[in-house]
């Protein structure tokens, strides 16, 4: 989203006067990312789902059938974060 130099144009509806001179303000004449709720959506279920991996007492069937996964993704999520990272150090002598 394109932020215009001044106070008006297309986001002045959608936004207010307000809100709109606040972004003028700080991001004037500035392109910024905003994310999607789609977006936002998909990221708090990956939270949603590492947080059961890491955190609950539920088997990797029945995590995958609450997140809508499969088991086999549960397993490998489970190996991934639950997994000592190893010093590049350790791994060199290895």
């Amino acid at each position: 989203m394109h932020i215009p130099k001044n106070v008006g144009g297309r986001l002045l509806e959608p936004l207010g006067a307000g809100l709109l001179a606040v972004l003028v303000r700080y991001y004037g004449d500035t392109a910024i990312d905003v994310p999607s709720r789609g977006h936002a959506e998909r990221i708090m279920r990956s939270v949603r789902l590492k947080h059961d991996v890491v955190h609950s007492d539920l088997s990797a069937n029945e995590i995958a059938a609450k997140h809508g996964v499969t088991n086999v993704w549960v397993r490998r999520l489970r190996r991934d974060l639950l997994e000592k990272p190893q010093s590049k150090l350790t791994k060199a002598k290895a």
